[in-house]
């Protein structure tokens, strides 16, 4: 896990995003997959707030699907099956992706912001993951219309 501190609630969304990454066969764990983690878990209040405005686990599931698929086809590379363009089962842990460190340091400085005291919450890691200026995140938020100041704002009311 990175070396941000993290509150007792927010180290079980940290453990569940490395199995978002694991069932995704995917190499790292990127912000998507805090996401995901969070969206879970139907008792956060990040989730509440989030699903509130729309975007739930499944609609974000199915937007990086197509995110994926986009991607590929800027590239010339079109209709590829989902189980194709999963990696093959390493057996080891997926390694912690650049969107994941960045997105947990901005949660952390978001938890000061708030009061915490370097102590994450499910709210501040979420915001720290929208946050996000450029990345899978922000281009789904983007394609979607989805405006992430005004989910911003409903996360920080939760």
């Amino acid at each position: 896990m990175p070396s941000t501190q993290t509150a007792d609630a927010a180290r079980p969304i940290v453990i569940r995003s490395i199995s978002e990454a694991t069932a995704r066969r995917d190499r790292t764990v990127e912000a998507e997959h805090l996401l995901l983690a969070v969206l879970r878990d139907p008792w956060l209040p990040a989730t509440r707030a989030l699903t509130a405005a729309g975007p739930t686990a499944d609609w974000w599931q199915d937007a990086l699907a197509e995110e994926r698929h986009q991607t590929l086809r800027s590239a010339g590379i079109e209709s590829v099956e989902e189980p194709r363009l999963q990696s093959t089962p390493s057996g080891k842990r997926p390694a912690w992706g650049a969107s994941a460190r960045e997105a947990l340091k901005r949660g952390s400085l978001y938890a000061v912001d708030r009061g915490h005291r370097h102590r994450m919450d499910d709210v501040d890691m979420v915001l720290g993951v929208l946050d996000a200026r450029m990345g899978t995140i922000a281009r789904i938020a983007a394609r979607n219309g989805l405006d992430v100041t005004t989910l911003a704002d409903r996360l920080r009311a939760a």
